[in-house]
């Protein structure tokens, strides 16, 4: 029996190391799952944040681009002032050389 009790020693004492072993495989476990968990917030933290950013830069070039527009648009208006202001010059030019020619003769 004694060769027995040695034995069943034994076996008792792989057991209580298997199912160490097996405790700690489960922490290991429950840990990872709590570090994907903690990784799948952060993940979709970082997504919320890079969704926010883009929105903020499509808001921006939009702003631009409603500016780009009304600066064409004061542009052109300016531009159609300047064009009348040179056709009144040359009208009075030419005027001015008729009234000219005619105080000449």
């Amino acid at each position: 029996t004694t060769m027995q009790e040695k034995e069943i020693t034994s076996l008792r004492a792989r057991y209580e190391e298997r199912g160490k072993i097996l405790d700690q495989t489960r922490k290991n476990l429950s840990d990872l799952n709590g570090d994907n968990e903690d990784l799948l917030i952060q993940l979709s933290e970082v997504k919320a944040a890079k969704d926010e950013n883009i929105a903020s830069y499509e808001r921006q070039i939009k702003d631009l681009e409603d500016e780009v527009v009304s600066v064409e648009a004061k542009f052109d208006k300016e531009l159609k002032g300047h064009a009348k202001i040179s056709k009144q010059l040359e009208e009075s030019q030419e005027e001015l050389r008729r009234t000219k020619d005619v105080a000449e003769k």
